[in-house]
C-alpha cells in the first residue's frame, strides 16, 4: 500500500505522463486534449517524463514544436 510522502507538495490540476515518448503511446493526442483544456480556460499544469528510442526523435521534436506553437510552454513541462 502506498502512502503520501507529505514531503512533496501537491500542485492542483497537475497531469503527469510517465513513459516511452513514442508514436504508438499516442502522445501527440494528450497534447491535443491539453490544448482543448486550456483553451477552454481550465487551469492545469501538464508534465511529460520519459524517453525515446533514436528513431522517434523526429516525433518528440514535433510533440516540443506543438507545445511551442501553441503557447503552452507555461503549461506542459518535458522532462
Amino acid at each position: 500500500i502506498f502512502k503520501r510522502d507529505l514531503s512533496i507538495p501537491r500542485i492542483p490540476n497537475s497531469i503527469l505522463y510517465i513513459g516511452r515518448i513514442s508514436p504508438i503511446k499516442k502522445v501527440d493526442m494528450l497534447l491535443s486534449v491539453l490544448k482543448e483544456i486550456h483553451d477552454s480556460g481550465q487551469e492545469f499544469k501538464a508534465l511529460i517524463c520519459g524517453d525515446n528510442i533514436p528513431s522517434d526523435n523526429k516525433y518528440v521534436d514535433d510533440l516540443k514544436k506543438f507545445v511551442l506553437e501553441n503557447n503552452l510552454q507555461n503549461v506542459i513541462v518535458f522532462k
